[in-house]
């Protein structure tokens, strides 16, 4: 396979949420309305690669998403809604780094573009409310190591076009701070 003969051009260009892949000689031209869009359509390009080994099985089309948002929905381990070593299993697994990097890489590569992560207590693992500092079960120094964890986990994310969301679903105030401050 020689690629030596082959010009790679990349334009963004805005418009409806479309990308596009159009091939003229020995030029593909990845069109997309966004840096995702782009994203996207090198993507299918590396996938035409990657399946056909030849450059020149890459066709002129039209990339458009059925769906705007693509969510995977993720339960974090840690304060879930019931305990079980089933839902425990996994708290180192989701404190790593490593492990987010994959599997962000991974919904980049499937074209999921947002990332719910549910928990039913989850504020008190990235702040210390200033009224209620007991309600948070960690030392500053914990804390601290969970605030890089969050923002690593969330630029990571931003690195690849996925938004974030974190949910929390429940009526009930943590253990801690029912612990310190009364409440259900």
């Amino acid at each position: 396979m020689r690629l030596s003969r082959l010009t790679y051009l990349i334009l963004l260009c805005s418009g409806p949420k479309v990308t596009s892949l159009k091939k003229h000689k020995n030029k593909i031209v990845v069109i997309g309305n966004d840096p995702n869009g782009a994203m996207y359509g090198l993507f299918d390009v590396i996938e035409t690669l990657r399946y056909s080994g030849s450059l020149k099985k890459v066709n002129d089309k039209l990339i458009n998403p059925a769906l705007n948002d693509r969510f995977i929905k993720f339960n974090l381990p840690w304060m879930s809604y019931r305990k079980g070593e089933a839902l425990q299993v996994h708290m180192e697994t989701c404190r790593d780094t490593v492990f987010w990097e994959s599997f962000l890489d991974m919904m980049a590569l499937n074209r999921f573009n947002r990332l719910s992560l549910w928990n039913l207590h989850p504020f008190s693992y990235m702040v210390r409310p200033e009224n209620f500092p007991k309600a948070s079960p960690f030392t500053d120094e914990e804390l601290a190591d969970w605030k890089k964890f969050w923002k690593t986990l969330f630029s990571m994310a931003k690195q690849r076009g996925i938004e974030t969301y974190i949910v929390n679903w429940n009526i009930f105030v943590s253990p801690e701070f029912t612990e310190h401050y009364g409440g259900a």
